[in-house]
């Protein structure tokens, strides 16, 4: 390993020779190296269903003996790094056994005074049955634990700059922030000094609304820089003025590639040197320096106001303090790129068209001085719609995942980390709030009689409608990620990676429970004799809905086939038949299948290649509803549920990640709007957007619950949305 102590030598060297291009940081910076890694992937990139996951083989599959390696390389190094930093996506997916076998590997580190901080990553959360607190409690002994630190979330100063980590993916299907994470992040930084260095590590990199949020909070920061994995590629890039630092993949996807990264930092600046494992051991690439953003001005948006009415137009208004030379540009992102305000010496101003689409809408702000610095700033602005309104909306200060309830005149609304709101339909004024001191809640809510129940954390909760008032709770063995499903007086949970629990609606007395190979992601289905559900093995089940036993078990996918083509998502009831769907192995795969709900067998089977989003059944019909996809836009498909026949295709330009349907009109929630289709002809009769950001969930569905001509629906920004219509 003496290559490895010549590297760093040299390394300081050049930065003797390249620092003086960053500027200087204020006094009290101490030199210090660290190192980082991402996506590590235990045990396999798009490991097979059947793969054996015990240790023995495990440890002979090239990642782990990379990581093994990169152990070994960076206890030899000298001098000594200050700790370690895993940017994500540890597990290919975040089955305990595969993070345990990392925190083992890991562990001479630890043992040898070299703290390692793991953030989380959306293959740590992804087609699995833990949570973000499970994640915690196995990365926490490796290092937060070590200075007083727990969770997903946390900083810590270290010799004289500020280090923040950040959970970018609050257990959800897109990479999104929780706006209670914005909060914490904001609140965390008020106390550190405008000179301090501030470094902020996250897996990937996130949506407009999202990066903008993050680069306005840390661009008053005059040394902030990102660091991030996920790409699988090292490079830069940049959010707004901030440098975005990002390290490849640790495992490369092949022996002879992968990667980490060397940063060290000095008082005047930051360099980071890429270890490539295609290289002979001991050997670095080139020093790079970490640029940071010039100061700007401070940017001030006069016009719109956040959350104002725009009609055909928006006029648009900013001034600097102080004034200063430069450029304002806005950006409608999917109606219109970058475009220049006129104006100059400290004051913009425009009239921009607004889209036509009615609905919420992010505008992006960029001020671009004559030194080359950037300020970025943002507003909401709502188009109003002509057959669609907004009745009333909420800014519940919390994502909202799982989809809500109507019972009587109450919106029942739970959100991810604010616990569960009961809003007044007519106003949206809120009748009662109960906090969620138990943890996140993912899943939806389920109403039965006059009472709720939703999972929240490891514990089950049952509280009365119109109150709030908790009626019993009942701890279970492992984290509630997916929905409740209800039926007969029994509550179906899926909790943890291998369980599902079927507890007794008035008491919460766990009746019976079932262990599965692998996780169990979604809310079963069930008609009241028998439940259904599809699982991380690949098959899916009927057990008898009083006692727990199974009745039959089809397989869907083969062993061969890569976990991501497990029948996951909820399956759905049509009269004696049970509808399940999957990602396709391969083109001609018959992945559409109606089994018989008494026996498991097939009753038809078709080929569908539009990705498994959920579908829905229009009660005491024998029409079910399902996406699709044309040369990239999005559709909407209805079919027979006697045999599977196509009887209408219709690009509404929406997906459906959520649907509700009666025998007259079919209500589909995508990744950004509400759509109402016509049931009988497939032809839209709306569209709202109301989504600034990405919205949805691999667990949750679409947050959308449905009344009479009013549809309520929670976004991942933290809003609630009543829309009405004629």
């Amino acid at each position: 390993m003496k290559k490895i102590r010549l590297a760093i030598a040299v390394l300081a060297a050049v930065m003797c020779i390249t620092l003086g291009m960053t500027g200087l940081y204020a006094q009290g910076i101490q030199e210090f190296t660290f190192v980082i890694i991402s996506d590590v992937h235990v045990p396999s990139y798009g490991f097979p269903v059947g793969q054996k996951l015990d240790e023995d083989t495990l440890m002979q599959l090239h990642n782990q003996l990379r990581l093994k390696e990169f152990v070994t390389e960076c206890l030899a190094m000298e001098p000594k790094p200050a700790f370690v930093v895993n940017c994500g996506d540890t597990g290919d997916v975040g089955w305990m056994e595969l993070l345990n076998l990392y925190v083992k590997l890991m562990q001479p580190l630890v043992d040898a005074g070299l703290p390692v901080y793991t953030v989380v990553g959306n293959h740590d959360l992804d087609y699995t049955g833990i949570g973000a607190e499970d994640l915690a409690e196995i990365f926490d002994p490796l290092g937060p634990a070590k200075i007083g630190r727990h969770g997903t979330r946390y900083s810590f100063d270290y010799n004289g700059c500020h280090f923040v980590f950040l959970n970018n993916r609050p257990i959800t299907g897109l990479i999104r922030l929780n706006p209670k994470e914005v909060a914490w992040l904001a609140d965390d930084l008020k106390p550190v000094k405008k000179e301090t260095p501030v470094l902020l590590f996250l897996h990937a990199n996130m949506p407009d609304e999202d990066t903008h949020h993050i680069a306005e909070l840390l661009q008053s920061h005059r040394h902030s820089a990102i660091f991030q994995g996920h790409r699988h590629s090292a490079g830069f890039d940049r959010w707004g003025g901030v440098t975005v630092v990002l390290t490849g993949s640790l495992y490369g996807g092949k022996p002879e590639a992968g990667s980490y990264r060397i940063v060290t930092v000095r008082p005047d600046g930051i360099v980071t040197r890429i270890r490539d494992f295609a290289q002979p051991a001991g050997t670095f690439e080139s020093a790079e320096v970490v640029e940071y953003p010039l100061p700007g001005p401070e940017m001030r948006v006069i016009r719109p106001e956040n959350n104002a009415v725009a009609g055909g137009n928006i006029s648009i208004a900013v001034n600097t303090k102080p004034a200063a030379p430069g450029t304002v540009e806005y950006r409608i992102p999917g109606f219109n790129e970058w475009t220049l305000m006129q104006g100059g010496n400290g004051t913009w101003e425009t009239v921009a068209p607004t889209p036509s689409n009615p609905g919420r809408h992010l505008l992006m702000l960029r001020f671009t001085g004559a030194d080359s610095s950037i300020v970025l700033a943002h507003r909401v602005f709502i188009v109003p719609g002509d057959k669609v309104r907004e009745a009333w909306a909420r800014d519940l200060g919390s994502a909202v995942l799982g989809s809500p309830v109507i019972l009587r005149d109450l919106a029942i609304i739970p959100t991810v980390e604010g616990g569960v709101y009961a809003l007044r339909l007519k106003n949206g004024e809120t009748a009662w709030h109960r906090t969620a001191d138990e943890g996140q809640i993912i899943g939806r809510v389920v109403a039965d009689g006059g009472m709720i129940y939703y999972g929240a954390g490891r514990t089950v909760i049952a509280c009365d409608a119109g109150t709030g008032k908790p009626r019993w709770q009942t701890p279970v063995g492992g984290t509630v990620i997916a929905g409740l499903t209800a039926g007969e007086g029994r509550l179906f949970v899926p909790a943890g990676e291998h369980k599902l629990y079927c507890l007794d609606a008035r008491n919460g007395k766990i009746l019976w429970e079932y262990t599965v190979p692998r996780s169990i992601m979604m809310e079963p289905a069930t008609d009241g004799n028998r439940v259904f559900f599809g699982a991380m093995d690949g098959c899916v089940r009927a057990l008898d809905a009083a006692t727990g036993k199974e009745v039959w078990m089809n397989r869907l996918s083969a062993l061969e086939d890569n976990y991501t083509t497990a029948p996951f998502w909820p399956p759905v009831i049509a009269g004696d038949k049970v509808i399940v769907r999957k990602f396709p192995a391969n083109q001609e795969e018959m992945n559409l299948v109606a089994l018989s709900a008494s026996t498991g067998k097939p009753i038809w089977s078709h080929h569908n290649a539009s990705g498994p989003l959920r579908m829905v059944v229009c009660p005491d019909t024998d029409r079910f509803y399902m996406s699709y996809s044309e040369n990239r836009r999005r559709g909407l498909q209805c079919l027979s549920a006697n045999d599977g026949k196509l009887l209408w295709s219709s690009l509404t330009g929406v997906g459906m990640s959520n649907g509700i349907a009666s025998r007259d009109a079919v209500l589909t929630r995508d990744n950004y709007n509400i759509c109402r289709v016509d049931a009988g002809t497939g032809n839209v009769q709306w569209t709202y957007k109301t989504s600034t950001g990405p919205q949805g969930s691999y667990y949750g569905s679409g947050a959308t619950a449905v009344k009479d001509n009013m549809t309520v629906a929670g976004t991942m920004d933290g809003w609630v949305i009543a829309l009405t219509w004629q």
